[in-house]
């Protein structure tokens, strides 16, 4: 059931992916739909800091996108040491 639900939402609308990142002791937030990069200590602290980042990037890019009905997809990148090992 909760499979279906999310199925109909990403249809009507779907969620932009934001690809996090660790390296150097911070994390990394990068959007490409919303033009935003942005870094902090912690993956709790970094998610906070892009959901209250998200109005302004809509609203500095003149984005067509209802800042109230946004919704995020949060990936986890590989590091660069997964990468090398694969």
């Amino acid at each position: 059931m909760l499979a279906s639900v999310k199925n109909r939402l990403d249809r009507h609308n779907p969620a932009i992916p934001v690809e996090i990142s660790f390296g150097d002791g911070m994390y990394t937030a990068e959007c490409d739909a919303l033009s935003l990069v942005t870094e902090a200590k912690t993956f709790e602290e970094l998610t906070e800091l892009v959901w209250e980042l998200v109005p302004d990037m809509i609203e500095v890019n003149e984005l067509e996108i209802d800042p109230d009905s946004v919704r995020l997809r949060f990936e986890m990148a590989q590091s660069a040491g997964q990468l090398k090992a694969n």
